[in-house]
């Protein structure tokens, strides 16, 4: 079991390296298609979507790797001033909760897209 956690946590960091580099790649192919749009006249739809394509790839590589280092969004000004027990609370709550029924609505309305009826 160590030797899976330790794999994954580092599959987790290259996700985050992986999704910083996207990052910045993202970054550089939206001002390029912004520079060509405003100061040539000319767009790009396929450049637009290769943006949105990037974009997903960054939240989903992202997504694992905030999870391990537990920076994910909350609600700082309540959650500083929570205890060691009571943060685990919350974040077992919020996992229980918020985190698995989100799961599961988002699998159960994407399904139609990945099995054929």
């Amino acid at each position: 079991m160590e030797k899976f956690v330790r794999f994954n946590d580092k599959l987790q960091e290259l996700a985050g390296t992986t999704a910083s580099v996207l990052s910045l790649i993202l970054v550089l192919l939206v001002s390029a298609d912004v520079a060509g749009r405003y100061l040539f006249n000319t767009g790009s739809v396929a450049a637009q979507e290769l943006e949105w394509h990037i974009f997903a790839v960054i939240f989903l590589l992202a997504a694992g790797y905030t999870m391990k280092h537990d920076e994910h969004v909350k609600v700082d000004v309540l959650y500083t001033k929570f205890s060691p027990k009571r943060k685990l609370l919350t974040n077992i709550f919020g996992t229980i909760f918020m985190l698995f029924p989100f799961c599961l609505f988002i699998i159960y309305y994407s399904i139609d897209f990945f099995l054929p009826l």
